[in-house]
């Protein structure tokens, strides 16, 4: 009986001593959890993968850098938020090219596409005999063609010659005051290595430096400035070497009317180097299929800030107003002085021709008149 007694002491004991180990061990886990660093951010302020996402463990990305002997992990956060656009801008940034896309490397005129690649940024890749048109569906999407022959195919590669490339962007469309517009681009590619973007903002917000630069530009072609419905900022990155400029605006016919007609609208372009403002070109192509007015412009100097506007005839003393661009007496003498100081020396021939052809007539002059006596 005392023996059995004795057993029982000893069972508890080792039951007691059991539950201290346990409960011990348990309190040592959670103070190793509150002061290592997985347990939050490496400054302190930051949330653990679990709660937030805006951690990520080295078990669940190759982002996440760190080992469990106590070094820091590197959070991998998203990148912030674009801030809004101000009231009246709007904006698309369009993806051209893709890491597999090789146009005119070393300036060799040739195209390289890995098709793999491009399925992997969702570009349709289709081929053609005289071209090659690569599809960038990405909303907004980009067409981007590039003109050649004699394509190969090899090793999920298609490469060829090129003689020229181009891309046409998706319009742009805002709602603004005067309603509904939209602006779209078609622009000369030189060259195109790998991904590059294609932003374009339209502002219904003109502000009135801008409008004196139409003001000034028209008045060069003596029309006055009327009025701007918006203008379109063209920015590129990693796309540097671009030509020539196709330019498509669709405005609501309302504000045609109310300012002047199709002949009164222009398409203005504001340079981005030096602020010289041009006058393009314009040309109305009728109305599209929600019957907004269309009108383009072709732009030699590329893209840059372009403006839609509206001009008006400028009255001449007679009561007659311009038609065109007619030049003044003013215009007429300035023209002149900068044509004699750009070319001096043919001017100074000429002069030498004028004298020698009025000596030689005066001489014949006077000859007859002795021959008279």
């Amino acid at each position: 009986m005392e023996g059995f007694v004795v057993r029982k002491v000893q069972m508890e004991r080792k039951k007691r001593y059991c539950q201290f180990l346990v409960s011990f061990s348990l309190a040592v886990f959670i103070v190793f959890l509150l002061i290592s660093p997985v347990a939050g951010s490496p400054s302190g302020g930051g949330s653990s993968s679990s709660s937030s996402g805006s951690s990520v463990s080295s078990s669940s990305s190759g982002a996440s850098y760190g080992t469990s002997m106590g070094m820091s992990f590197l959070d991998v956060k998203p990148p912030a938020p674009k801030p809004p656009l101000p009231a009246g801008q709007f904006a698309q940034t369009y993806p051209i090219g893709f890491y597999g896309l090789n146009y005119n490397v070393n300036n060799q005129k040739t195209l390289e596409i890995d098709l793999g690649a491009a399925r992997a940024a969702k570009a349709e890749v289709t081929p053609y005999p005289d071209r090659i048109e690569v599809y960038q569906h990405s909303s907004p999407a980009v067409l981007i063609t590039f003109w050649g022959d004699g394509w190969e195919f090899r090793n999920g590669k298609v490469s060829g010659s090129v003689t020229r490339a181009d891309f046409v962007t998706t319009p742009l469309i805002a709602n603004i005051s005067e309603g509904d517009v939209s602006g779209s681009v078609r622009v000369d590619l030189y060259t195109l290595i790998g991904p590059s973007e294609l932003t374009k903002t339209i502002d219904a917000n003109v502000t009135a430096d801008i409008e004196m630069r139409f003001q000034n530009a028209t008045s060069l072609q003596n029309l006055g400035y009327e009025n701007a419905a918006f203008t379109m900022n063209v920015t590129k990155v990693l796309l540097e070497q671009t030509g020539a400029a196709n330019l498509t605006f669709t405005v609501p016919p309302a504000w045609v009317t109310s300012h002047g007609g199709v002949d009164s609208v222009r398409i203005a372009r504001i340079s981005e180097k030096d602020h010289i403002t041009q006058i393009l070109d314009t040309r109305y192509l009728g109305e599209d299929i929600n019957g907004a007015m269309k009108f383009t412009a072709y732009s030699p100097d590329g893209t840059s800030v372009f403006g839609m506007i509206t001009t008006k005839a400028v009255m001449e003393k007679g009561g007659k107003p311009s038609e065109g661009q007619i030049m003044t007496d003013v215009g007429m003498l300035v023209w002149v002085s900068q044509l004699a100081f750009n070319n001096i020396y043919l001017v100074a021939i000429g002069a030498v021709i004028v004298v020698v052809v009025l000596y030689i007539g005066w001489m014949g002059w006077k000859s007859k008149g002795k021959g008279e006596l």
